[in-house]
């Protein structure tokens, strides 16, 4: 089902690459890579509902990887959740990740949750505009 919904995804057929990636989820459950790629495909083909739903499961079964939490609390916080958006960022912070991908997504929540302060402190995390990374100052406030 993975490689299915791969190949459709690059062929641009996403209705079809979001039921090969569900169906493969459901399949595999417990595995938060199979998750996510569920709920991204069902954000880009509208299904909020199982967009969610694969959010959810993909944090139950990795409740500290720094990817489900940064991008589950981009969702949230796109889609009317903001307090459970604010909840991840800041156990997202907790863990004091190394992981750039997710500093730059979680600076992105701050700023859809109205921070931009906190998204600029966070910059040196994931090197912003050039920035050397400092992995010392990325913690929560």
């Amino acid at each position: 089902a993975e490689s299915m919904a791969f190949l459709y995804e690059q062929g641009g057929f996403l209705e079809a690459a979001f039921a090969e990636a569900d169906r493969g989820a459901r399949l595999q459950p417990g595995i938060p890579y199979l998750a996510l790629k569920a709920a991204r495909l069902a954000m880009e083909v509208g299904r909020l509902d199982a967009a969610e739903h694969w959010y959810e499961r993909a944090l139950e079964s990795d409740p500290n990887g720094s990817i489900a939490i940064t991008d589950a609390a981009e969702f949230f916080a796109s889609h009317g959740s903001p307090d459970h958006a604010t909840d991840l960022i800041r156990s997202f912070e907790f863990l004091r990740s190394s992981n750039t991908t997710a500093w730059k997504t979680a600076a992105r929540v701050h700023v859809v949750l109205g921070d931009e302060a906190r998204a600029e402190e966070i910059a040196p995390c994931y090197g912003a505009g050039g920035m050397p990374i400092v992995f010392d100052s990325c913690h929560a406030s």
